[in-house]
C-alpha cells in the first residue's frame, strides 16, 4: 500500500482579476504558486504515486472546464 500525500491548496483572485493559487504538501515547507488552473492539477497529477494503479487525473482533478 502506498502512503497518501496531503496538499494544502489556496485558490483566489488576484487584485489584476487573475487566477492565483498556491500548493503544499502538509510534511514539505515549499509552498508553489501558480497562475493558470492547468498547472495546478499538472502538479497534482505529478505527485501522484504512479504505483497506486488509480487515475489521479480527469475529472476528479477539476478538468471538464466546471467553476
Amino acid at each position: 500500500m502506498v502512503d497518501s500525500q496531503l496538499f494544502v491548496v489556496r485558490v483566489w483572485q488576484a487584485l489584476s482579476g487573475g487566477f492565483r493559487a498556491s500548493v503544499r504538501r502538509v510534511d514539505d515547507d515549499q509552498t508553489h504558486h501558480f497562475d493558470r488552473p492547468d498547472a495546478v492539477t499538472r502538479f497534482l497529477t505529478d505527485e501522484c504515486p504512479e504505483s497506486t494503479g488509480t487515475d489521479c487525473g480527469g475529472s476528479a482533478a477539476g478538468e471538464g472546464g466546471g467553476r
